[in-house]
């Protein structure tokens, strides 16, 4: 299950990263992400 996480959570971080230009905080994308684990709600607002 962590594994699973940590793979979505890279994943979303790495769009992330694209989408504000900068690198982002693994702790805030996780925080983020953790709850809603869907592709279509990877952008949020930062």
């Amino acid at each position: 299950m962590l594994l699973e996480r940590n793979g979505f959570v890279q994943e979303a971080h790495s769009r992330k990263d694209r989408l504000s230009g900068g690198p982002l905080p693994n702790v805030a994308v996780y925080s983020l992400q953790t709850p809603l684990r869907e592709p279509n709600n990877t952008i949020m607002p930062v």
